[in-house]
């Protein structure tokens, strides 16, 4: 792996906030990394940790609602994606 500034081991982190300081990590065989969907207003794997395969009891087949980023409730009707919804979800098997 590269950086373009080599990471100093010893430096106290910049922030309380793990994500600023977070990665890269190597997600164990049989685990997952799972990522919110706010990135950065979720607390994901990065809080508690990779989530074993065993946990997972199935696979999302439709989008059930698709809001637009920051749109205000007052305007449902018009956030609201609804060529998104009920669209089919594409496999993440290659």
């Amino acid at each position: 792996m590269q950086y373009l500034e080599q990471p100093n081991p010893n430096a106290p982190p910049k922030t309380d906030d793990v994500r600023e300081e977070y990665g890269p990590v190597v997600v164990p065989a049989g685990q997952y990394f799972m990522m919110g969907d706010n990135r950065d207003n979720s607390q994901d794997s990065r809080y508690w940790g990779f989530m074993p395969a065993t946990y997972v009891k199935g696979e999302a087949l439709f989008i059930y609602f698709s809001f637009t980023e920051n749109a205000p409730l007052s305007h449902f009707f018009t956030g609201v994606r609804w060529n998104r919804i009920f669209g089919r979800v594409r496999s993440a098997t290659y």
